[in-house]
């Protein structure tokens, strides 16, 4: 490394370590000094990463990687504000997953292929750098960041908005920083997390003084606190449940405390528009945290009981068949967390089977897309497929309409729980009243879920183990998110992912098959129908996960060790097969059995199903239909 660039990269560094923290400017403008700060940190990335790309085109790997990670800590120091204002084209261009995305909000489907700093990481480590590539990357990044930095300044930048950003960037650091998510390349993932945690300080203790001395006192405490836990810790053996119950979980709660007592106005006050969090959850892991009417697409609070009881009676009703075989029950039943135990569901033919596992219903609710190739979009849409699949229902809208009004019990049932309708169960009703019941079937009451609210102290030592193994050694967490520990991407939670895992036909580890099934590519949707979603299925919740098997798309594997079998060893490319665009790492991961088994320990204390095992007291008469009388629901 060259004296001249030592020199440099100190003094970056220093500006750094000066500006850890926004000071507020001269005049006492708090807000307008937030903004003259976080654009002095754009500026230094672009600073840091022009270096980088200098340092690619001479080659020289040791100045680019120095000049890289002091761009990614000038970068995280801010990160909050940001993301907060810019989080599309940070996720997009900045810092997103080194994976290709597919352009939102434009007429054709552009394939973006990776790019931004997470992607540059997985290059800089190589033992043989491309570095023309990694100059190409410098270079757009550059060109992205300046128009950021264009927009930055102006914005206008408001107290509420400096406060949702450090709730949202407390989310982001459990759920993605301590985990290893934005570190592919390397094992920084903690120091960042401290630069992360570090920037935002001195924002909270300003507004922990408005609030009174309460707060003046415990913010700052709590921020130690969590610096000393990160400050040089090793990622296989950072306790990552005492950071959320010593560091993030208080913090959380403390500055939704500081937003309310000074009396800045919050997001609901100023904005109509529905977003995927609410803002007055404590805990994040609260139920509150995600606003169930945004992925409803409509309000909750305006179903009612009359249409969520209507609704369970129809889910186990199997007369919504064509042949009066099946109901929604059928394969989702309760006792097993709403699935059906078979590897995949049985049709409506005897002996037959549908193509695919049967998911949970609980949570499900709380996502982008439905089924596991992402097909549909509202939970009414769910019901509107499986109505229309010849292996299922296979009976269209209008004839389930005419067959229920032949039941004078489910007119007077429909007219309840629909007065002022023009006509009784019309089929946007049924459709309807089924959506209202699954919604209805929110699980946040697991015993991990009890132990972090402080409601239950005694969970084991095992599980305390696998949340840790769970959310770093084992990279659960990078896929499976909390809180919902789905594909619900955090702290926004505007977008469910999906996978390609390299998942097998059978379970059989001396004769391995790559299932074939296309998945997501194959959904029927524009934006999907290409091929780095070949064989891409959407990350399910591990929440009840220990009542649900078999698993994966096709229920390939009974337990959950064969599971854990399968990504110990790096999903199908890790096993040897060809998986061109597996998104799951291919290095083994190098769990013990020990340590299988404590996150298996971990996985089951997140099983909460039995408040949801209400059945309707009977099945609605129909009047003069032999085959329909004294019916029963079918299960497996």
């Amino acid at each position: 490394m060259t004296k001249k660039f030592q020199v440099a990269l100190a003094l970056a560094c220093i500006s750094v370590i000066l500006s850890s923290g926004f000071r507020p400017s001269v005049d006492g403008d708090f807000t307008e000094g937030i903004k003259q700060w976080s654009t002095e940190s754009l500026q230094q990335v672009s600073t840091q990463m022009q270096w980088m790309t200098d340092a690619a085109t001479n080659q020289n790997q040791a100045e680019m990687l120095s000049a890289f990670h002091a761009a990614r800590r000038s970068y995280k120091r801010a990160e909050f504000i940001l993301e907060y204002f810019h989080h599309s084209a940070i996720k997009t261009h900045i810092n997103g997953a080194p994976l290709p995305q597919v352009e939102k909000k434009v007429a054709d489907m552009n394939v973006l292929e990776p790019q931004g700093m997470q992607r540059i990481e997985e290059l800089v480590y190589e033992d043989e750098p491309d570095y023309q590539e990694i100059k190409r990357l410098g270079t757009d990044f550059l060109n992205h960041l300046a128009a950021i930095e264009k927009y930055h300044q102006r914005i206008n930048i408001y107290d509420r908005h400096v406060i949702e950003a450090i709730r949202f960037e407390l989310v982001r650091l459990m759920t993605l920083g301590v985990t290893g998510f934005e570190n592919p390349g390397s094992d920084s993932s903690l120091a960042e997390t401290y630069h992360a945690f570090a920037g935002m300080q001195s924002s909270v203790e300003h507004y922990a003084t408005e609030a009174g001395e309460k707060y003046a006192t415990e913010i700052p405490g709590t921020f130690k606190r969590g610096k000393q836990q990160l400050k040089g810790a090793d990622f296989d053996s950072f306790d990552r449940l005492k950071f959320l119950n010593e560091v993030i979980n208080p913090l959380y709660q403390m500055t939704l405390d500081i937003h309310l007592i000074t009396g800045y106005e919050t997001f609901e006050e100023v904005n109509r528009s529905s977003e995927p969090t609410t803002y007055q959850a404590r805990n994040i892991f609260d139920e509150e945290l995600l606003n169930k009417s945004h992925f409803f697409k409509a309000s909750v609070e305006d179903i009612s009981k009359e249409q969520i009881d209507l609704g369970r009676t129809l889910f186990f009703d199997p007369a919504l068949s064509f042949n009066n075989s099946l109901a929604c029950a059928t394969c989702h039943e309760p006792e097993k967390g709403f699935t059906d135990g078979l590897p995949t569901s049985a049709s409506n033919q005897l002996g037959e089977f549908v193509d695919r596992n049967s998911p949970t219903l609980l949570n499900a609710v709380y996502s982008h897309h439905y089924f596991h190739d992402l097909r549909a979009d509202r939970l009414e849409s769910q019901v509107e497929f499986v109505m229309a699949n010849p292996k299922e229902f296979n009976i269209k809208p209008y004839e389930l309409s005419d067959k229920l009004k032949k039941s004078s019990e489910y007119v007077a049932l429909f007219q309840t729980a629909y007065p002022g309708a023009k006509e009784p169960i019309q089929p946007h009703q049924i459709t309807h009243a089924i959506a209202a019941y699954v919604q209805s079937l929110s699980s946040w009451n697991s015993p991990f879920d009890q132990y972090v609210h402080g409601k239950n102290p005694d969970l084991g030592e095992d599980v305390k183990r696998g949340f840790n193994l769970f959310m770093g050694k084992a990279a659960c967490g990078t896929c499976h998110f909390a809180p919902t520990f789905a594909g619900l991407v955090p702290p926004f939670y505007d977008d469910t992912e999906s996978e390609v895992l390299g998942v097998t036909t059978t379970n059989d580890t001396l004769n391995l098959v790559l299932d074939k099934d296309p998945g997501r590519a194959k959904n029927g949707k524009t934006p999907s129908a290409t091929e780095f979603y070949e064989l891409s299925f959407k990350t399910p919740t591990v929440r009840n996960i220990e009542i649900t098997a078999p698993y994966f798309h096709n229920g390939a594997y009974p337990t959950l060790e064969e599971v854990m079998w399968f990504y110990n060893r790096g999903g199908g490319a890790g096993l040897g097969l060809d998986v061109p665009h597996q998104t799951l790492p291919p290095d083994q991961l190098g769990l013990n059995e020990q340590e299988i088994g404590d996150i298996i320990a971990f996985m089951n204390s997140l099983t909460d199903y039995k408040s949801f095992l209400e059945r309707p007291d009977h099945l609605p008469d129909f009047e003069g239909i032999p085959e329909l009388q004294g019916r029963k629901l079918t299960t497996n």
